[in-house]
């Protein structure tokens, strides 16, 4: 698969429970509607082509359990909407979320920014490995 993600798909996907686009030559930015996702417990679209930040509006997804959205070309941080799923008590669900937030080895700077105890593990987005 290649390209983008049509619009449209967030509107005809809302009760999918997983998306799994790895190592796909997907690319783009990922749309605000992906907060229209309720239902999603799994987000893997990592070693993608995908760029820009992260939308705040992944917070909405409650019932997230796995992200992983390293090995992109993803900049800025990750929401601190998504970061509130990792809390602790009331309806948080995320137990694992991968970025590419470890500084890397060429240039000494992470790709993206990761509150202390958001990301369960992070990557250097040159090397690919991952802590």
């Amino acid at each position: 698969m290649s390209g983008t993600i049509p619009e449209g798909l967030y509107d005809i996907t809302r009760t999918m429970r997983h998306i799994d686009l790895y190592n796909t030559k997907m690319s783009g930015t990922i749309s605000s509607k992906i907060g229209q996702l309720t239902k999603l417990d799994v987000l893997r679209i990592s070693d993608c082509e995908f760029t820009g930040a992260l939308p705040t509006e992944m917070g909405l997804m409650r019932g997230l359990e796995k992200v992983w959205v390293h090995g992109n070309n993803f900049i800025g941080q990750i929401p601190d909407e998504v970061c509130l799923l990792r809390g602790t008590g009331g309806d948080t669900s995320l137990k694992a979320l991968m970025a590419d937030c470890l500084p890397s080895e060429l240039t000494g700077v992470a790709a993206i920014t990761c509150d202390t105890g958001c990301c369960t593990s992070c990557c250097d987005s040159e090397t690919g490995a991952c802590v």
